[in-house]
């Protein structure tokens, strides 16, 4: 019998070889996954700027983006993302450069198949315990900053004790004066990470949320560019690519809808950038 598990959230693999793409497919839908295949980093978030993903499977040795970059996005951004590494790369610093990004398993080509399958099990298993554990939706987790990301909960790879200390979080925003405040108004309190609605209702932001909220809301309904938030977001700019944006955009979104029960004001201007309105800044 196949486990409920494998039903309720997408994989999702990450890799440029094509009939190896193929062939973890075809096997891990014989075995009752939800399976998605993409061939580089740009599909990848392509992919997540309107679904979700379980577990990503990625490679490191991608053509564009690389895997460990890849993996510290997607680790900073959902700390409860399954994220493993299958890949022909086995030395020492490499595995440890992989569990360093954030990954929860660092697995060597070719894998075992019932190896992959018990660790794609239990990332689901932890995905589904962590979407479950309050009624109703839950809001999202503030994510780590890329100088501090490490895997949540148990590491499924045994060298995790080697991996040393991670350099400290950057300096906290700087907060802003409240400002005159309508009936229809959002407000960002900067200093807590929290946005609240004019519901009265609110929500935890990540760092990526508030930030991108921030860099907005300073200039009410001036339209920003993807690029100009790429950097407020840190990105390295020989990274940066506009479906990142979409992606914390799209999250932002659907979970502040359905979180608080209201669209969050903030709009999309084709092909030139991103603006708010109505959303007023607090300490």
């Amino acid at each position: 019998m196949v486990p409920a598990n494998r039903a309720s959230a997408e994989v999702v693999i990450v890799e440029d070889e094509d009939i190896l793409r193929n062939e973890l497919s075809f096997v891990l839908r014989h075995h009752g996954f939800r399976v998605a295949a993409y061939a580089s980093a740009q599909e990848l978030y392509r992919h997540l700027a309107v679904r979700s993903a379980g577990v990503v499977i990625l490679d490191i040795g991608l053509t564009g983006e690389d895997g460990l970059s890849v993996c510290a996005y997607l680790r900073r951004h959902d700390p409860q993302l399954g994220i493993a590494f299958l890949t022909a790369r086995s030395l020492r610093d490499d595995r440890l450069r992989g569990l360093a990004a954030g990954a929860d398993a660092y697995l060597v080509k070719p894998v075992e198949i019932q190896e992959l399958i018990l660790i794609l099990d239990r990332l689901l298993d932890r995905r589904a315990l962590s979407q479950g554990q309050t009624a109703g939706p839950a809001p999202v987790a503030p994510a780590p900053s890329l100088a501090t990301a490490t895997p949540p909960g148990p590491m499924l790879a045994s060298s995790a004790a080697e991996l040393s200390h991670l350099p400290r979080p950057a300096q906290p925003l700087p907060t802003a004066s409240t400002e005159t405040a309508t009936p229809n108004t959002w407000t960002l309190h900067v200093g807590l990470g929290q946005l609240k609605a004019p519901n009265g209702l609110s929500r935890k932001l990540s760092n990526n949320e508030r930030t991108l909220l921030y860099c907005l809301a300073q200039q009410p309904g001036e339209v920003i560019s993807a690029e100009v938030l790429s950097a407020q977001l840190q990105i390295p700019h020989e990274n940066y690519d506009k479906h990142r944006i979409e992606v914390i955009i799209s999250r932002l979104r659907r979970n502040t809808e359905q979180t608080i029960g209201l669209s969050l004001p903030l709009f999309a201007k084709r092909g030139t950038g991103y603006c708010v309105k109505d959303i007023a800044l607090a300490d």
